[in-house]
């Protein structure tokens, strides 16, 4: 297995290093400080969290469950860029206000 992985490793940089670097992190929040600071790190930080927070106290599973989805999905990839996905969780955010017990 290592053998294979320093050559997958070799031939990605061979075939990618004519390309110019990537200018985007493929994690929300390491591009949000990048960009924008530990302010913006804290800012989107919260815009995903206090909607989980919510979540989790009225103890709604589903919207818990995506919006868990979510903050790591955007931690880890960049699925966050695709309309859709952020849209659905906003939607799973803004149906918090409604769901009341």
């Amino acid at each position: 297995l290592g053998a294979v992985a320093l050559l997958a490793a070799l031939a990605f940089a061979a075939d990618y290093s004519g390309y110019p670097p990537a200018r985007d992190a493929h994690s929300l929040y390491l591009q949000a400080f990048a960009e924008l600071g530990v302010v913006g790190l804290v800012l989107v930080t919260a815009l995903v969290a206090v909607p989980l927070a919510v979540a989790l106290r009225r103890r709604l599973a589903v919207p818990a469950a995506g919006l868990a989805v979510y903050a790591f999905a955007a931690g880890v990839d960049w699925d966050w860029q695709l309309p859709a996905v952020t849209g659905a969780a906003l939607a799973l955010a803004a149906s918090l206000r409604t769901l009341h017990r």
